[in-house]
């Protein structure tokens, strides 16, 4: 998964071009985004067994469906 799709790192919620986001990828291989990469504000997520449901509390867009 990229951590930098958007303008925003969708694990800290920082500038993507801002900072060095390994850190970011490692955590975003095993946990879904917390934050919107559009708009860098918090996402609702939502984890169940069959995966993950999330939108933006902000612009109130999808960020990922359930797998």
């Amino acid at each position: 998964m990229d951590t930098v799709a958007g303008a925003f790192c969708g694990a800290c919620g920082g500038a993507a071009g801002a900072a060095d986001h390994a850190g970011c990828a490692q955590r975003l291989r095993y946990d879904p985004p917390r934050f919107c990469a559009a708009c860098g504000f918090r996402l609702d997520v939502q984890v169940y067994p069959a995966g993950v449901v999330s939108s933006c509390r902000r612009c109130e867009r999808p960020a990922r469906k359930a797998r």
